[in-house]
């Protein structure tokens, strides 16, 4: 089971083993619940001063 982050703080990031890149995911996103984060943000914009870019494939798990 992944570890999840607090609710607090829901945004889960890690650095990508495929590309080096420091990548996030948003809840409700496609690969969100398989997410195992090594860091966990309150929002995009702190994600992004941290260095993360969103993860690729990162479409609403519903969007066709």
């Amino acid at each position: 089971m992944p570890w999840a982050c607090p609710e607090s703080h829901p945004i889960k990031g890690y650095v990508s083993r495929e590309s080096g890149l420091r990548v996030y995911f948003l809840p409700g996103t496609r690969f969100y619940e398989e997410a195992s984060p090594e860091r966990c943000y309150a929002t995009e914009e702190e994600a992004r001063r941290d260095g993360s870019v969103p993860a690729r494939r990162a479409e609403p798990v519903d969007a066709r």
